[in-house]
């Protein structure tokens, strides 16, 4: 499954990186569904990260990956 949300991601980034940004696999934790990503470049310091986490990366994986239950974002 990780290989799956890591090509996610994968996806997710080239998107990103129109902005100068990416966003990264931390981990997955299988027992309650929470998925750690980083956001690197930009994506970092942005205003709208809040914004791009749930409707750019958390929506995206959740519908493809429903194992997925929350997305949680690390330094």
């Amino acid at each position: 499954m990780e290989d799956l949300i890591v090509s996610i991601l994968a996806e997710v980034s080239v998107s990103l990186a129109n902005h100068g940004g990416s966003v990264e696999f931390v981990g997955f934790n299988p027992q309650n569904g929470a998925l750690s990503v980083r956001f690197a470049g930009v994506c970092r310091t942005c205003p709208l990260a809040a914004f791009t986490l749930e409707r750019g990366v958390a929506s995206v994986v959740r519908e493809r990956v429903p194992a997925v239950k929350s997305v949680i974002l690390v330094e």
